[in-house]
């Protein structure tokens, strides 16, 4: 599939396990990366490859998008997730979506953090737990 001259593979493992999150509050998640990942590689070279995969990693369900864009470097990559830094020019970014995404995977019980090298794109990894169905059912009973 090929959107805005960003071609996207995604690999998804089949039969994962469960786990819980906010249907909503997971896609903010995912679409504040993959909209990041778009603009990176558009502005860098005005096209791109982004891979989304899932896979089981231990006890969680991990789920990466790397892209190949321009990357980010090595005095950035341990502030992204700060509130209110940003890279982008003034009036094109906040500095609050990867913050945001920080806050919302650490109340489900996740993690989310970036690897990268500069001149090699970034690859952002979410790992939420998995859980048994015994945990989802009582949660459906608390809530329900």
């Amino acid at each position: 599939m090929k959107v805005n001259n960003i071609e996207l593979s995604v690999q998804l493992q089949p039969d994962l396990p469960l786990t819980m999150a906010d249907f909503y509050q997971a896609q903010q998640v995912f679409m504040n990366i993959i909209i990041n990942a778009e603009q990176a590689m558009v502005e860098a070279h005005g096209k791109g490859k982004l891979m989304i995969k899932t896979r089981i990693a231990g006890n969680s369900i991990q789920i990466t998008f790397t892209d190949d864009g321009p990357g980010i470097s090595e005095e950035n990559i341990n502030r992204i997730f700060d509130p209110f830094f940003t890279t982008k020019e003034v009036g094109k970014g906040t500095g609050l979506g990867l913050s945001i995404c920080h806050g919302i995977v650490q109340t489900h019980g996740g993690h989310i953090y970036a690897k990268s090298e500069p001149g090699k794109g970034a690859t952002f990894v979410v790992e939420m737990p998995i859980v048994s169905d015994n945990q989802i059912s009582s949660a459906s009973c608390q809530t329900g």
